[in-house]
C-alpha cells in the first residue's frame, strides 16, 4: 500500500473513532437500545416501545427527516446520504440525499479505499448534523415547541405543539372571554363554550360570563339570594335587610350595613328615620314627638301623647319619657332643661324650631351625650339672659355635644357656651346672639370654649359664625377648625383659637344651611 493510501485510511478510522466516542465502546451495533438514550449515538433518543434508536429528541422533531420537513436543508456535510439508511431504515433516503452538500473530501475521489468506508463513516455525522438542526425547527406554519415558537398576535400561545389563541379565560375578554376546548377566545353564547362555575351565567348579548343575571342564579347561595350588578348579593335594596344592627344595604357592594345619616333611615321607612350612633335605624318605641302638629295641636295628658298624631306640648314631658329620640314637630315654645343624661339623648328638628322661655337657657346639659340635627333654638326677644347652648363646668360628669345642620340665633348671652367639653360642630350657623362674660371677665358673643375637654373632639366644620354682638369665636386653647365663615363680628376669632376664618361662603367655607 502507497504512503497516499496509508495515510487516507489513517485519517477515516481517526474520524469514525472520535464520532463513535459517544457510544459504549463493547457493542458495535448503535442502533438498538435497551433504556435511555445513553445507549445510543449523540442526536438520538431511545425508543422503548421499540428499543430502537431514533435520530431527534423525543416529543420534539420526532426524529426521522420526512417529506413533511424535506424543504428546510440540512446541515451540508461531506457525505452522500447512503448512511441515513444504515442509521435509520425509515429515513426517506430519496429526499435527503438530494439535500446533502456537495462532496468536496479527498475520501470521495475517485481514489477512495472503499465505498463501505464512506457509508459507515458519514452514517454517523450526517444523522447527527441533520437531527442537530431539525430538532429545533418549526415544521410547519402554527406549529411549535414552546410559546416562544408563536409570533401571531392572534394566536401567542403554544398548547400540544400548535400555536392557539388562549390557554384559559385569563387571556380572553370583551365579547370574547371564554377560552373553548379547541383553545379559541369565544363569545359564552358560542358552541361548546359555556361559563365557568364561578360565574355561571351567560349574558347571550353580550357574550359574557356573570355571576348572575336574575334572583334565580342566585338560588341556593346562602345569606345572597339577591342578584345585583350581576353578582349574588345579601340585597339589592334596604328594604332585603332585616337584621337591625345592619338596616342600610350598600347597593355598590350589595351587603347591608349599619346606617350612618338620618336619611338612610327615611329613605327605607324604619320608624322615625332617625340614624343612631350604633348604626339602627330608631325605632317608633324608640321616639317621642314634642312641638306642635301642623293643625296646632299638642297634648300632656292624652294616653297617645307623645306620638306624631299627638305630640307632647312641653319639653320636660318628652324628656321624662326617656326614649332615646325626641323629635321636635314645628315650634316648641319651651327649654330644654337636661341635666345628667344616663344615656345618649338625640333631639331632631322635622322644621322644628324651639324658642327658649324668657330668660333661660335654650338647652343646658350638665354631663352625658347629647346630638342635636336639623334644629332652630333661637331666643325669647324678650330676654336680658339666656344662651342658647349652655354646657358648664360640673364635677358630675363630662359631656359631649355632637351638632350637625343647627341654628342657634338671637340669644342674650351669647349662643354656644362650652366649659370641659367635648365638641363636634358641623354645617350650623351662630348668628345674631348678644354678650355673655365669663367668670373671669372674658366677654364673648358666638361661641366660647373656656375649657377644653381631657379627651374627645374639638372640632368646628362648616360653620358661619356672623353678625354676633362681640367676639364671634373666642377659645381658652387651640381647638380644630376647617371651613369656618366668621364674619360681621366686631372680633371674629380670636389668636388663641389656632385657626384662621375661611374668606367667603362657598361649599367649603361656612354653613351650607
Amino acid at each position: 500500500m502507497s504512503w497516499r493510501c496509508t495515510l487516507r485510511v489513517s485519517a477515516a478510522l481517526s474520524l469514525a473513532l472520535a464520532l463513535m466516542s459517544g457510544c459504549d465502546a463493547t457493542r458495535l451495533d448503535h442502533r438498538t437500545c435497551w433504556q435511555d438514550e445513553h445507549n445510543c449515538n449523540p442526536g438520538f433518543f431511545c425508543d422503548q416501545s421499540t428499543h430502537q434508536c431514533m435520530p431527534g429528541m423525543p416529543g420534539v422533531d420526532g426524529g426521522a427527516d420526512t417529506r413533511a420537513d424535506a424543504s428546510i436543508p440540512d446541515v451540508p456535510v461531506a457525505y452522500d446520504g447512503r448512511v441515513d439508511a444504515y442509521t435509520n431504515p425509515n429515513a426517506d433516503t430519496d429526499t435527503d440525499a438530494a439535500k446533502d452538500a456537495p462532496l468536496s473530501s479527498p475520501l470521495d475521489s475517485a481514489g477512495e479505499a472503499s465505498p463501505a468506508f464512506d457509508s459507515a463513516a458519514s452514517s454517523s455525522v450526517d444523522a447527527v448534523m441533520d437531527v442537530a438542526v431539525e430538532a429545533r425547527a418549526i415544521d410547519a406554519a402554527g406549529t411549535c415547541g414552546n410559546d416562544n415558537d408563536c409570533l401571531s398576535a392572534e394566536a401567542r400561545f403554544c398548547v400540544q405543539g400548535l400555536c392557539v389563541a388562549c390557554k384559559t379565560a385569563a387571556e380572553c375578554g370583551g365579547g370574547s372571554p371564554v377560552c373553548s376546548a379547541a383553545h379559541a377566545c369565544v363569545s359564552c353564547a358560542a358552541a361548546l363554550a359555556g361559563c365557568p362555575s364561578t360565574t355561571p351565567a351567560c349574558d347571550v348579548a353580550s357574550g359574557q360570563c356573570f355571576e348572575c343575571l336574575a334572583n334565580s342564579d342566585c338560588a341556593g347561595k346562602s345569606g345572597k339570594s339577591f342578584c345585583t350588578n350581576r353578582k349574588c348579593g345579601e340585597c339589592a335594596t334596604s328594604t332585603d335587610c332585616t337584621a337591625t344592627s345592619k338596616p342600610i344595604c350598600d347597593t355598590s357592594a350589595s351587603s347591608c350595613v349599619a346606617c350612618t345619616t338620618d336619611s338612610q333611615c327615611q329613605a327605607k321607612g324604619s320608624g322615625a328615620g332617625v340614624c343612631l350612633s350604633d348604626g339602627h335605624c330608631a325605632t317608633s318605641a324608640e321616639t317621642v314627638y314634642v312641638g306642635r302638629t301642623t293643625i296646632g295641636s299638642c297634648s300632656d295628658t292624652v294616653e297617645s301623647a307623645g306620638s306624631l298624631e299627638s305630640p307632647f306640648c312641653t319639653a320636660s314631658k318628652a324628656i321624662a319619657a326617656g326614649t332615646s329620640v325626641v323629635i321636635v314637630l314645628n315650634s316648641l315654645a319651651d327649654s330644654f332643661a337636661l341635666g345628667v343624661l344616663a344615656a345618649p339623648l338625640v333631639i331632631v328638628g322635622r322644621n322644628g324650631v324651639v324658642t327658649a322661655r324668657a330668660d333661660t337657657d335654650g338647652i343646658r346639659l350638665i354631663a352625658g351625650d347629647l346630638s342635636l340635627r336639623g334644629l332652630s333654638i333661637t331666643g325669647n326677644p324678650s330676654s336680658s339672659q339666656g344662651i342658647g347652648l349652655d354646657v358648664p363646668a360640673t364635677t358630675l360628669g363630662s359631656a359631649t355635644l355632637h351638632i350637625d345642620g343647627c341654628t342657634i340665633s338671637k340669644h342674650a348671652a351669647g349662643g354656644i357656651f362650652l366649659s370641659n367639653a367635648a365638641f363636634d360642630i358641623r354645617n350650623s350657623a351662630i348668628v345674631n346672639n348678644g354678650s355673655g362674660q365669663t367668670g373671669d371677665g372674658t366677654v364673648w358673643s358666638g361661641i366660647r370654649v373656656d375649657k377644653l375637654p381631657t379627651s374627645g373632639p374639638t372640632t368646628l366644620g362648616l360653620v358661619t359664625i356672623s353678625d354676633n354682638a362681640s367676639t364671634g369665636l373666642s377659645c381658652a386653647a387651640a381647638i380644630q377648625g376647617q371651613g369656618v365663615l366668621a364674619t360681621g363680628n366686631p372680633t371674629n376669632i380670636t389668636t388663641s383659637c389656632g385657626f384662621v376664618a375661611c374668606a367667603a361662603a362657598s361649599t367649603s367655607c361656612g354653613s351650607q344651611l
